[in-house]
């Protein structure tokens, strides 16, 4: 699918600024068909003018605000008639309305996708402050005034360019969504028995017909094989038995449910072993090193990966306070449960005093950050 047959090709510029001679200088580079930059304040705004016309250039799409609360509202108007922009300059200041940082957030708010170019000749808010605000820093850019007009139509150009393919990105993930939605809804109805594998061979989907044709369903969450209604009276049928769930049968169950999971959810050939009566499958990784620096490594190499231990679950014993530890500090077992707990005191690099240890062999590390450093360092 092209970009025209996915209709995104976003040439839109919202210009917000209280000084209509710089209106004419952005008029002049990024869509100059019939205007010219000779004010001298538009001409201070820019560092070189250079040709008025743009060529076989990209022409964009401009409209101007003078306020924050007008640029706001045409913002929102744009999103809510389903052609919003892609990219807004927005000085920083512009009184006696709200300057370009407060405006920013308001667009933002409506609008998390545009593009933002925060433009200044001075430092009223530090870019820090403005990108705390926002809180989506790779949504804007900061522009120093004066500026070259080259580097002025290659930022528009960059920025709508790279909010149109997020739009086709979206666009496509959108599409997929719906076309899978629809394959589903397809192969939920349908009377013959759909089926999907893995690359192993490994059945992860069986349509919902499976229930008549096979006697069992299949749940592809909890990877559950579970016999019907019919399944079950073939079953007891070919045993000879009548009821396979009462008492006296209860060891044929683990049996024939360890058998329905390895002809459905296990491959053939596939490495397996039954432990205590439970399927345990065998996975063994691979692993391969690839784009070698200095041509390939002897064959008597090995290779030996070192696994980390899992993290999850740490950062929540970053969050106990520390009178939580110490109230269940017991150095000397006094509660005469034979475990005695000593908590320990060690230098943090990171905030630069002493902090209770929490993490790393007996504690010595205070947080996760500086364990985490450390076994970068001496671990690798």
């Amino acid at each position: 699918m092209t970009d025209r047959e996915m209709g995104v090709d976003n040439k839109r510029i919202l210009v917000i600024d209280d000084d209509k001679e710089i209106w004419r200088a952005y008029q002049d580079v990024l869509s100059p068909a019939t205007t010219s930059v000779d004010s001298p304040l538009a001409q201070a705004f820019l560092e070189e003018v250079g040709e008025s016309s743009c060529g076989d250039e990209k022409r964009f799409d401009l409209s101007f605000a003078s306020q924050g609360q007008e640029g706001y509202a045409m913002v929102q108007e744009a999103v809510e008639q389903g052609n919003p922009y892609a990219v807004i300059f927005l000085d920083i200041r512009m009184p006696p309305g709200w300057d370009g940082m407060e405006t920013a957030v308001h667009i933002r708010q409506v609008d998390p996708q545009v593009e933002l170019v925060v433009v200044t000749a001075f430092s009223d808010r530090s870019r820090s402050e403005i990108a705390r605000a926002l809180g989506t820093p790779a949504k804007f850019l900061f522009f120093r005034k004066p500026f070259d007009v080259e580097e002025l139509r290659q930022l528009a150009l960059s920025l709508t360019e790279k909010w149109n393919v997020a739009r086709r990105e979206q666009v496509q993930r959108n599409a997929l969504s719906r076309s899978e939605a629809r394959f589903r809804a397809m192969i939920e109805t349908t009377s013959d028995w759909v089926w999907e594998a893995d690359r192993e061979g490994t059945l992860i989907y069986c349509s919902p017909v499976s229930e008549r044709i096979f006697d069992f369903t299949v749940d592809e969450k909890t990877r559950v094989v579970t016999p019907t209604d019919d399944g079950i009276e073939k079953i007891e049928h070919a045993l000879g038995i009548d009821n396979m769930y009462i008492p006296e049968h209860y060891e044929l169950t683990p049996y024939f449910e360890n058998a329905l999971k390895a002809q459905v959810l296990f491959a053939r050939d596939h490495e397996y072993i039954v432990k205590d009566g439970e399927i345990v499958s065998l996975r063994a990784p691979t692993y391969e090193i690839t784009d070698l620096g200095y041509g390939p490594m002897s064959p008597d190499i090995m290779v030996s990966p070192r696994v980390a231990p899992p993290m999850i679950g740490l950062g929540l014993l970053e969050a106990v306070p520390d009178e939580q530890i110490l109230a269940n500090a017991d150095p000397d077992d006094e509660t005469g449960d034979g475990i005695s707990g000593k908590p320990n005191l060690v230098w943090s690099i990171l905030h630069n005093n002493d902090m209770l240890g929490r993490f790393g062999w007996k504690a010595t590390m205070p947080s996760i950050a500086e364990q985490s450093a450390a076994a970068f360092s001496g671990d690798i």
